[in-house]
């Protein structure tokens, strides 16, 4: 019978070399799965847009709207006020505002106005999934879910 002992260590024990190893082995460990992006599309869901599909590296997205645009407007740019999202939705809000002033039988316009705050849309969720997907496989992410995990390493970085 053969005994073999092996060392093991948390992260925040191996060298720096070490944790450089173990960073660029666990680089997609966050985004192997769908579950990244699930509670965003969720989350917008419940603002009342749904994404269809999206694709990252095409740069690419299909919405579709539950409620009526403008309100989901005025939700997004309430509760998201500091971000892309929020900003785009004040934009698109204060336009309609300003059309409505000016002549509110310009239905053509209005249209046009909603296509044009569509795209603008779709560029800031989709920017915003970009956001969380290169995040999520940043140094920090990574560190955090190492520890939330608490996995264990070999001396030169492996994981165990």
């Amino acid at each position: 019978m053969k005994t073999i002992e092996i060392k093991l260590y948390q992260f925040n024990e191996l060298s720096e070399k070490a944790k450089e190893r173990a960073l660029e082995d666990l680089r997609y460990i966050n985004v192997d799965d769908s579950w990244w992006y699930e509670c965003s599309i969720e989350t917008f869901s419940e603002f009342g847009v749904v994404v269809k599909e999206f694709d990252l590296y095409r740069r690419t997205i299909s919405l579709d709207f539950k409620k009526d645009i403008t309100d989901i407007c005025e939700k997004f740019a309430y509760e998201w006020k500091d971000n892309e999202i929020g900003e785009t939705c004040k934009g698109y809000l204060k336009s309609v505002d300003a059309q409505l002033c000016l002549d509110a039988s310009d239905q053509e316009m209005l249209e046009d106005m909603e296509g044009v705050f569509i795209k603008d849309l779709e560029y800031a969720i989709l920017n915003w999934l970009n956001d969380e997907y290169e995040y999520l496989q940043s140094d920090d992410a990574i560190i955090d879910t190492i520890e939330a995990n608490e996995y264990d390493f070999t001396e030169n970085g492996e994981r165990y």
